[in-house]
């Protein structure tokens, strides 16, 4: 049953959590955003199985699994979501939906780490669901193949945090996002196979990471990976080498072939879906999103930068911004005097003076990276396929 007390403490957490970022919401008034907040949290106690018999992190990971669809079903399109932090709101809505005597069958330092890390694998979890699903809506628009692949990602992510906050436990060294995108990629592409064109597997694992689908606590601790990141490529090349020669599907529609590979009446089976414009967006700053309990502690321990941790997951926007207002390689003004950037960044071969070139899918509206015109004839002499446009 629902304690006065109790229900307050839930109330003022849901409003202390939201008095940071209550002024980035332009849909709902604010007690309407709270109200609904607390609707949530104890919506899913009442779906909460509580057996004596469970172990009590069972129950917290029903408990935030359930918490978090909710939230990202109903709010996944607020840039601010991953401004908020709920762990306060997880605390008083788990001591609210629990028997008093669970919660004190451990100590209160093992209770707060088991809320904790329950806390922050769900979070993960729906985070990337919602990102996962957008896009893949414009990447691959076979709606069988999408299912495939969006169930193999799901699956292979989780495995990858898991055997992260693992690390994190047994006070292991996590060894940073660059193992992590191996872990994660590897165990993807070997659960689904070699469903999808190389090509496009890769530029759905640079669309993914540069949406913000990094771990929090990785990125904190070392800060964003750079823009189509080799590590992607490498990572995907290495587990196509795996597979049998003549098994992998052909490459994505190019000028030159027209309409590529075909599927039934005609269409592509895979490849960009034709409304598609962009990915999704990162949600938010994940950059400046802080890890808690153990992954806390790692991150400080790997000497992480706050002042790096705040950046941008699209740019190192400080260092670029340095870089254009100096002049740098790869650097220009539009009209309305904001700077372009090569994503070669500071590999760019390129000068101020240069034009810039933006990557395009042929056949479709979507729009990949931007380079500067030296780095983008350079690209061009390995690899001739590659299409792109002036950038307006």
């Amino acid at each position: 049953a629902e304690a006065a007390g109790a229900g307050g403490l839930l109330e003022r957490a849901v409003s202390e959590t939201l008095a940071p970022v209550a002024n980035l919401e332009t849909k709902w008034a604010v007690p309407k955003l709270e109200e609904k907040l607390c609707q949530y949290f104890r919506g899913a106690a009442k779906t909460l199985s509580i057996d004596a018999e469970r172990p009590i992190q069972q129950l917290l990971d029903e408990y935030c699994n359930s918490v978090f669809n909710s939230i990202f079903q109903a709010l996944g399109d607020r840039f601010w979501l991953n401004e908020a932090d709920f762990l306060l709101v997880v605390d008083a809505g788990v001591r609210e939906a629990l028997p008093p005597e669970l919660v004190a069958s451990l100590s209160p330092s093992d209770f707060e780490n088991a809320v904790t890390l329950a806390h922050d694998r769900a979070y993960e979890e729906q985070r990337y669901a919602v990102i996962l699903w957008e896009t893949l809506a414009q990447l691959v628009k076979d709606k069988g193949v999408r299912k495939k692949v969006y169930d193999a990602l799901e699956h292979a992510r989780k495995e990858a945090v898991t055997h992260l906050y693992r690390s994190y436990e047994n006070q292991e060294d996590p060894e940073g996002c660059e193992h992590f995108a191996e872990t994660w990629i590897g165990c993807a592409l070997q659960t689904l196979g070699p469903v999808l064109p190389q090509r496009l597997a890769a530029q759905l694992f640079h669309a993914l990471t540069e949406a913000g689908t990094l771990p929090v606590p990785l990125v904190f601790a070392t800060g964003p990976p750079p823009r189509r990141w080799p590590c992607i490529d490498a990572a995907v090349a290495l587990s196509y080498s795996a597979f049998p020669s003549g098994s992998v599907p052909g490459s994505l529609p190019s000028s030159s072939v027209g309409a590529g590979d075909m599927g039934k009446g005609g269409k592509s089976s895979w490849g960009a879906a034709s409304d598609a414009s962009a990915a999704p967006a990162p949600r938010g700053n994940i950059a400046g999103k802080r890890p808690h309990g153990v992954a806390a502690d790692a991150a400080a321990g790997r000497g992480a930068d706050p002042k790096k941790a705040r950046g941008s997951l699209v740019e190192d926007g400080a260092e670029a911004a340095a870089a254009a207002d100096g002049g740098a390689p790869g650097a220009a003004a539009d009209g309305a005097g904001e700077r372009k950037r090569c994503t070669s960044g500071t590999d760019c071969i390129g000068s101020a003076a240069d034009a810039f070139m933006q990557q395009v899918v042929p056949g479709t509206d979507l729009k990949l990276d931007v380079y500067c015109a030296a780095c983008w004839s350079a690209m061009r002499a390995i690899d001739a396929e590659l299409v792109a446009e002036p950038c307006r």
